[in-house]
């Protein structure tokens, strides 16, 4: 999976909206009103995403803590009212607001690419069956280099791709194909949740779709969604291009109506969508 960011280093309002924008990525938010305190973010990933200078500056002002290992970052109680704030508008809070925020969660996901970018790429193998234990896993990054192995870390990871259970019963509800593009590779398919895992940790089958990797990553972003009653794939414009091919097609979902995703969720999904993208269809 392919992280960006802009080449040229950020100031101002659009660096207060990447750096909203990261804290999203890395807590795995949909909502930038959802970004939480005390929720745990991969240091290496947002070093990448905010460079050093940021990260500094917000552990200085006692917003960004560390965790003991080292990999970790938390935003602390006050760093949680910073972001509230300048998204409140708050005077001397470097203001920004939600479109602003999203725009920069676009350039992260690869979904905006209108300037030169920076990539993080982080590639993990998938147990060869699902009681085993996650590998180690192999990064690779254009601008730096990163190694963790914290096996903390890495269940943090796996538990966020779906837990093993979750997953097994997604694969056989839907044969060992993802729903969106048919694929039977079942190292690159994983559980995805409807509505957020951050927001319901809920693993029932109404909560869940086999999905391709990167579909997973998409749909996740709001740069994918399926309309419930037509049960049709919609992308965002800027993904056209690339995954123009699976614009519209029907989802096959489970034939038993038990296994299959609930259809409020599914709504509440692509109401989301429509937030984000619609203005830009008209």
């Amino acid at each position: 999976m392919l992280i960006y960011r802009p080449k040229a280093e950020l100031t101002g309002k659009r660096l207060s909206a990447h750096t909203i924008a990261s804290f999203m990525a890395a807590q795995g938010s949909n909502r930038p009103e959802a970004v939480a305190s005390d929720v745990s973010m991969r240091e290496d990933l947002l070093r990448f995403l905010l460079r050093e200078r940021t990260i500094t500056y917000w552990k200085a002002n006692g917003w960004l803590k560390a965790d003991p290992f080292g990999t970790e970052l938390r935003l602390t109680t006050d760093g949680r009212r910073k972001v509230e704030g300048r998204l409140a508008g708050e005077p001397k809070a470097q203001a920004v607001t939600a479109p602003q925020v999203l725009e920069a969660l676009q350039v992260i996901s690869g979904a905006l690419r209108e300037e030169p970018l920076d990539s993080f790429r982080l590639q993990i193998t998938q147990p060869d069956r699902l009681t085993d234990a996650p590998r180690t896993p192999e990064i690779e990054t254009a601008s730096v280099e990163v190694t963790p192995t914290d096996e903390r870390l890495l269940q943090a990871i796996w538990t966020r791709r779906g837990q093993a259970d979750f997953r097994a019963k997604l694969l056989l509800a839907y044969g060992g194909r993802c729903a969106i593009t048919d694929c039977g590779a079942e190292e690159a398919l994983e559980a995805a949740h409807v509505f957020p895992f951050a927001e319901d940790r809920n693993y029932e089958l109404s909560n869940g779709i086999l999905m391709r990797a990167d579909m997973h990553t998409l749909f996740d972003l709001f740069l994918l969604s399926i309309e419930p009653k037509t049960t049709a794939v919609w992308l965002a414009p800027g993904l056209l291009p690339h995954y123009g091919e699976l614009h519209s097609r029907i989802v096959k979902f489970p034939k038993d109506p038990s296994l299959r995703p609930d259809a409020a969720r599914l709504e509440h999904h692509f109401e989301q969508w429509k937030i984000r993208w619609q203005p830009a269809k008209s």
